[in-house]
């Protein structure tokens, strides 16, 4: 454990970030399946932002048990491809979310830039960018 036992807990708790947000949606961007039908571009969103958010490989949508399920729960739509999901859709869910940081960056009048320097196991070196303010949860910028 990193804590130092001369600071009270509770200062250390006070302390702590706040946990990070969930992504929120325009209400634009939200599809109500009970009163509207699933468009298919609402429906390539949605599995791209999973796929972007979870870390989910792109080769999943080319496994038949992953096909299957699709067709079983949103048998009218058309699973993109993987060229599609890394180069259109992904492309795109990138933006949005940027913008979505920038709109909670800009909630703050102050700011700092963080940096993170490391190597990975094939000795490449990597700095990270991170954007942290007071009440804010810490957001990564930039690799």
């Amino acid at each position: 454990r990193n804590q130092c036992p001369s600071v009270p807990r509770e200062v250390q708790v006070s302390l702590r970030p706040p946990p990070a947000p969930e992504l929120e949606l325009e209400p634009e961007q939200v599809t109500d399946t009970v009163h509207s039908e699933l468009t298919q571009a609402a429906f390539e969103m949605a599995l791209v932002k999973l796929f972007f958010v979870r870390a989910l490989p792109f080769v999943l949508v080319e496994a038949q048990v992953f096909r299957e399920f699709i067709a079983l729960v949103a048998p009218l739509m058309t699973l993109p491809s993987r060229y599609t999901l890394n180069e259109v859709l992904l492309k795109r869910v990138t933006n949005e979310i940027r913008s979505s940081v920038v709109k909670l960056i800009n909630q703050h009048t102050y700011v700092s830039l963080v940096t993170d320097g490391w190597s990975d196991t094939n000795s490449s070196s990597i700095i990270n960018f991170m954007v942290v303010a007071p009440g804010m949860p810490s957001v990564f910028w930039s690799s």
